[in-house]
């Protein structure tokens, strides 16, 4: 199963999987012995992939009680929409001007062309394809390596918390197209002010619509 790469790094994207597809609960404990045996991998690999696990936020170590995957909140979930809301907004500001034009007119032709689908299945399985299109679009062309990179992590646990929410309801990818139309219609003219604000309302209404879906799972009763 594993290369000459650092089998710390492979345990580490391996061990995150087994998360991000829900074969690790959050709050279940993180049986390290288990998985040294079925990836026939000594321990150390697996504790250093725990340890960056846990700097990602992913897991929590306890003294003597071992590696547990964290616990998914309408706490949790404020915290990583804060740091998006920071970070993307942030890809905006230093994006805007250096979009090629034809690629920000192509992502808003990609979402005006979903209005003009009226097959329910066809429109959800196009709106689900293109949901992050505007978001990779600014975060690909900010300029900023560090950036990038701290938002490639930031998205896992994105898509995390989003498929722990809506595990058994639908995404709410139409509630989003306006708020997607909205930013590239400020990305093509190039307006910062704009589009960051666009941005903004964007993400926090994301954030609104996942703490619902996570309150209502949570309380189903009172539903």
């Amino acid at each position: 199963m594993f290369n000459t790469e650092s089998l710390s790094d492979q345990a580490e994207r391996a061990l995150k999987e087994e998360i991000l597809s829900g074969r690790l609960a959050p709050e279940q404990r993180v049986d390290l012995s288990a998985y040294a045996a079925l990836w026939r991998l000594s321990p150390t690999p697996l504790r250093d992939a725990v340890k960056q696990l846990e700097a990602q936020g992913f897991v929590e170590v306890s003294p003597r009680r071992g590696a547990f995957v964290v616990k998914v909140d309408s706490q949790t979930v404020k915290e990583i929409f804060e740091l998006r809301v920071a970070l993307e907004c942030l890809a905006v500001q230093l994006s805007i001007d250096h979009i090629p034009p034809m690629e920000a007119q192509a992502a808003l032709e990609s979402y005006r062309a979903i209005a003009t689908l009226t097959a329910k299945k066809k429109r959800r399985e196009r709106l689900s394809s293109i949901d992050n299109l505007v978001h990779n679009l600014v975060v690909k062309h900010c300029g900023n390596a560090r950036l990038r990179k701290t938002m490639e992590g930031l998205n896992d646990l994105i898509r995390w918390s989003r498929w722990i929410c809506y595990s058994t309801e639908p995404i709410p990818y139409e509630a989003a197209l306006p708020e997607h139309l909205e930013i590239c219609e400020a990305l093509c003219a190039r307006d910062t002010t704009a589009a960051v604000e666009a941005m903004r309302r964007h993400l926090l209404n994301t954030f609104h619509r996942i703490d619902a879906q996570l309150r209502l799972k949570q309380n189903p009763k009172k539903g």
